[in-house]
């Protein structure tokens, strides 16, 4: 490569291409120059450019970094002396921004409370449109015309984002654009709770710390609240992308040998809908279109920074995951043998890592894992990775989700500080059979998981996954739920069939260790927990007949 730069990227690459049409398929290795590749558009591989296989990587002890953002002129100072940043052309082309990098870390607008939630008063009459609120929670002066202003709603397991529509201050309610909660009646606003919480972001408002942001619509500018002792105004990039890296392969070729290595991914714009989204569970939601109605897409999950589909015997080795707007990594559709190995994903948007699929895809017109199971993700790996600070804009995002899965194995990852769950595998909420089993989930330090939300553990389980096993696990500092379902160490949900739960250690748990819902046959043996207190259930049984769970050799930690 001549520089470490976009251009000189894309020119190496197509003379890859141009080496592959004249029948050169051997493995290739690209070595990245280190610096900044600020790119402009998705970098696209397929199978034709990947040929037999594909390196690319940066040298040891040197950093490269792929970047969709896009650092914002030096700002003027106001008055009141806060940085006034003028936004780019084309600023707007995606919507008005709802994060930003500042100092290289991902950033939502100001919100209201600066911390915490405030608790609706009450649901409106249809549970959807609105709620009343209590008189004192919310700004005296808060005009909507010209300005940004989202309602975050919190449901047990997921959230709301919704532009606000209007504040009646004569009777205390507050409208959104489009109805509130996921189209299933139990995301109702109140179905959880009478009184959720909620709070409320973006508006300059709520801009009265230093370093909170708005946007100003009327000039184009990002507004940064400044700091009297500040030396400088702080560094501020625009996320413009919302895909890094896409590599697709084909049905009967798919991409192989694929490997990046110690490459840094950052700067992924979150993608709003312009009606908001109301999610359903880990990144799954349905988006509003202008006018607050539901787009006829249905649900689908968030968006990822780096995909690979149809791809075979790949790897992702010693890459970082930094302040990415969206979900960082997706090992998607019909992977098989793919490895994450020994990376790093913090402060993101969504899921810090997808593997697989839902069920919304599919195959002459049957759900794809009925009609074609032998496409379901086999044998793929995530190991000695480091996965936090998922869910910064998306409260139910979880460290690493699975959909269905054949010889999955996530072993010896740390997962920590997530609003959610941590590790969630299945998607069937009943025990029909699928594709999915002989799955392992070993050797994980899993801590700090279920920090706002509710109904879900440090690692949470669906479906019928015969011969699958949760073993070695260290899960620790579950919080007490503050919704209407407790959170556990281990929460195995509708349809969890078919799995053993052995040799695992569970301390500072506020509620039991385990909790099973409406479960098949399953096995626990072997495992250390602490429990809360003498009266806390070493194992909850929700709809779950206890003959159905065979528990036996188990030892409570005494304090």
């Amino acid at each position: 490569m001549s520089e470490p730069s976009e251009a000189a990227l894309r020119t190496v690459l197509e003379n890859v291409r141009q080496r592959r049409t004249q029948g050169e398929t051997q493995r290739l290795a690209v070595r990245l120059l280190p610096g900044t590749y600020h790119l402009s558009d998705t970098l696209r591989l397929d199978s034709t450019i990947v040929g037999e296989g594909l390196a690319l990587h940066a040298a040891d002890g040197t950093q490269v970094v792929f970047s969709g953002a896009q650092s914002l002129d030096p700002p003027t100072r106001d008055e009141q002396g806060n940085w006034r940043y003028p936004l780019p052309d084309g600023w707007k082309e995606h919507g008005v921004p709802r994060a930003m990098l500042v100092e290289q870390t991902l950033t939502t607008a100001a919100r209201h409370p600066n911390e915490g939630y405030m608790r609706i008063e009450q649901a409106l009459p249809d549970r959807r449109s609105g709620f009343a609120y209590q008189p004192d929670d919310l700004p005296e002066t808060l005009p909507l015309d010209g300005h940004v202003c989202d309602l975050v709603l919190l449901h047990d397991w997921s959230t709301s984002r919704l532009p606000v529509a209007s504040i009646d201050r004569s009777t205390s309610v507050l409208r959104t654009l489009g109805p509130i909660g996921s189209s299933a009646p139990h995301y109702a606003i109140d179905h959880f709770e009478r009184q959720p919480r909620y709070f409320l972001e973006g508006h300059p408002a709520f801009a009265d710390q230093p370093g909170e942001w708005y946007i100003d619509l009327a000039t184009e500018k990002l507004v940064v609240i400044g700091q009297a002792d500040a030396a400088g105004p702080p560094s501020v990039a625009l996320p413009m992308l919302e895909q890094l890296f896409v590599a697709t392969g084909d049905d009967d070729q798919p991409i192989a040998n694929l490997v990046l290595h110690n490459i840094t991914f950052t700067g992924t714009r979150f993608p709003m809908p312009p009606g908001g989204l109301a999610c359903s569970q880990a990144t799954a939601y349905e988006a509003r279109d202008a006018s607050g109605k539901l787009q006829e897409n249905g649900r689908q999950m968030l968006s990822a920074a780096v995909h690979l589909s149809r791809a075979k015997d790949s790897v992702l080795r010693e890459c970082k995951f930094h302040s990415l707007g969206n979900t960082a990594l997706w090992i998607g559709s019909r992977t098989r043998d793919c490895r994450v190995e020994n990376c790093h994903i913090d402060h993101v948007g969504g899921n810090g890592i997808n593997l697989g699929e839902d069920s919304a895809r599919r195959v002459e017109g049957r759900a794809w894992y009925d009609a074609a199971p032998n496409e379901v993700p086999t044998g793929n790996v995530v190991t000695g990775s480091k996965i936090s600070h998922c869910g910064q804009i998306l409260l139910g995002a979880v460290g690493i989700w699975g959909g269905f899965q054949q010889e999955l194995q996530i072993v010896d990852n740390e997962v920590y500080d997530c609003p959610y769950t941590g590790v969630s595998l299945g998607w069937m909420w009943n025990p029909s059979p699928t594709p999915a089993g002989n799955n392992r989930i070993a050797d994980n330090h899993i801590h700090h998981a279920m920090q706002i939300l509710n109904d879900g553990g440090g690692i949470y389980t669906l479906g019928n996954q015969p011969n699958s096993v949760i073993e070695g696990n260290t899960i620790t500092d579950i919080p007490i739920n503050v919704g209407s379902a407790e959170s556990n160490g281990m929460f195995l949900d509708e349809g969890t069939t078919g799995w053993t739960v052995r040799d695992n250690t569970f301390q500072r748990i506020a509620r039991s260790p385990l909790r099973f819902h409406r479960a098949g046959q399953n096995t626990v043996t072997g495992n250390h927990w602490q429990l809360a207190s003498p009266d806390t259930p070493a194992v909850r049984f929700n709809n779950t007949p206890e003959a159905n769970i065979t528990i036996t050799n188990n030892v409570v930690i005494e304090d």
